[in-house]
């Protein structure tokens, strides 16, 4: 019983967005000025499979009823393995961009991470993505793609319209990062009295 409820369609799809980590960090470290179409192509079309996992997984659990405690679990493991691939690429690249958000996402998804199992061991209580989190992935994987590929040199004529979404989309994340680590704290101390 334990294996079936473990392995239902909606939490195959975290554990496959685990998976996806591996071509994700192996396509991003492969692009650079002189990659080919084929290259980005490939790059795209792992985050956008990414991307679709993280959507999916929740619609299927949620219109099937299929939402379970292990999957609480394993779905925010997923997007921090995710996330961690894209900053580790992004500050190996652009240290000055995202020193900080590197160390700060590091800490507190390492944070998290042990809070998370101390609940559900100690009080049987398992926490979902938050939607501010949702967000923040949504914001880091345009930002990513924005930075790795440097869309403004591909497409020279809109360099500066490019770039100033660019920023955007950074200063998008920054905000989303913060709004979720509020909502995350705020339920763990709600939860812990």
């Amino acid at each position: 019983m334990i294996k079936i409820i473990f392995l239902n369609p909606a939490n195959l799809l975290s554990i496959s967005r685990i998976f996806l980590s591996i071509p994700l960090a192996v396509t991003i470290n492969k692009i650079n000025p002189e990659s080919s179409l084929n290259e980005i192509f490939s790059f795209l079309f792992i985050c956008f499979l990414v991307a679709l996992s993280d959507v999916l997984d929740g619609y299927v659990a949620r219109k099937f009823n299929l939402v379970t405690n292990i999957g609480k679990v394993i779905d925010p493991i997923a997007d921090k393995i995710c996330v961690l691939v894209v900053i580790t690429a992004l500050f190996s690249q652009f240290q000055n961009y995202f020193f900080i958000l590197f160390v700060l996402i590091l800490i507190r998804d390492l944070a998290i991470s042990f809070i998370t199992i101390s609940f559900a061991r100690n009080k049987n209580v398992y926490f979902q993505a938050n939607i501010a989190g949702k967000w923040f992935l949504f914001f880091i994987g345009i930002t990513m793609i924005l930075f790795v590929i440097d869309i403004p040199n591909i497409i020279n004529e809109n360099a500066t319209y490019l770039a100033k979404i660019k920023l955007l989309t950074y200063y998008a994340t920054w905000f989303f990062f913060s709004l979720s680590t509020y909502h995350y704290y705020r339920r763990y101390i709600k939860d812990y009295n």
